[in-house]
C-alpha cells in the first residue's frame, strides 16, 4: 500500500466523474518517493484509489479545481513549433507549386528594394541552408506569390517528411 506525503493539486477531469490528483506518493518504508497523476473514481478498488479515498476523506476541505479545457495553440504557435526545412526541403516543396530560386530572386529584385536589403533578402531565402516556418522574409515572400500562410503550412508539413 502507498502512502501520500502530500497533494498539490485536485482538478475534475472532463466528464466530472473523476478527479486528477497530482501527489507525492511514497512506499511504507518510505525508500521510493515519486511525484505522481492519477485518475480517481470513487468505485475504483485498485492502485492508488483506496489511499486517495481516505486522504479525501481526512482532507474534506481541500480546494478541487474545476476542469478547463485546454485552449487551442494559434497559428503562430503552431507554426513556431514546425521543424526546420533543410533547403532541399525547402526548394523541393517550392518545384511543387512551381517556384524556382530564379523565380523568387526576380520577384525580390523587382520590388526595387534598397541593394543591402535586396541582397539580405536574396540570402536569406535562397542560400539559406536551414529555413524556419517563422522566418520574416518568408511571411515577405508567400505574400509576393499570393500563398495564403494556411497553405504554406500544409506545404510544410508535406515537406518535412521529405
Amino acid at each position: 500500500m502507498f502512502i501520500i506525503n502530500s497533494v498539490t493539486k485536485i482538478t475534475r477531469d472532463i466528464d466530472g466523474e473523476a478527479l486528477i490528483i497530482e501527489c507525492n506518493v511514497s512506499n511504507p518504508s518510505g525508500d521510493d518517493t515519486f511525484d505522481a497523476k492519477h485518475a480517481y473514481r470513487e468505485s475504483d478498488p485498485h492502485g492508488l484509489s483506496p489511499v486517495i479515498k481516505q486522504w479525501l476523506i481526512d482532507h474534506p476541505d481541500f480546494p478541487i479545481d474545476p476542469y478547463v479545457p485546454l485552449t487551442p495553440p494559434t497559428p503562430e504557435e503552431i507554426r513556431s513549433a514546425m521543424p526546420s526545412l533543410s533547403s532541399r526541403q525547402f526548394w523541393l516543396a517550392a518545384l511543387e507549386i512551381g517556384i524556382t530560386k530564379a523565380i523568387v530572386q526576380d520577384k525580390i529584385r523587382s520590388l526595387g528594394m534598397a541593394p543591402l536589403d535586396e541582397a539580405r533578402m536574396i540570402t536569406e531565402l535562397i542560400e539559406a541552408t536551414t529555413f524556419e516556418r517563422t522566418n520574416p522574409f518568408l511571411a515577405e515572400l508567400t505574400g509576393l506569390f499570393s500563398l495564403p500562410p494556411a497553405d504554406l503550412d500544409i506545404l510544410w508539413t508535406w515537406a518535412s517528411a521529405l
